[in-house]
């Protein structure tokens, strides 16, 4: 089984080249969903491509420069 790999909000913005309060839209708004939240109540985003995708870089549709290139 692979672990998945977490990473908070900042370092999804510095990923995709969005802004934080972009991210927490798209979150209120449904269009992402957060994998978890941390005991404090942040906000954690898996960066594990889907199985079976086509795509090297997961939610491609909403951050096309998100890659799983860089650790977090």
């Amino acid at each position: 089984m692979n672990e998945r790999e977490l990473c908070s909000i900042g370092d999804v913005a510095r990923r995709t080249g969005l802004s934080v309060s972009a991210i927490r839209f798209y979150a209120d708004e449904g269009v992402v969903t957060p994998t978890g939240l941390t005991e404090g109540g942040f906000r954690r985003y898996d960066v594990t491509p889907s199985p079976g995708s086509n795509s090297s870089a997961p939610c491609a549709t909403w951050a096309p420069a998100w890659t799983t290139s860089a650790a977090c």
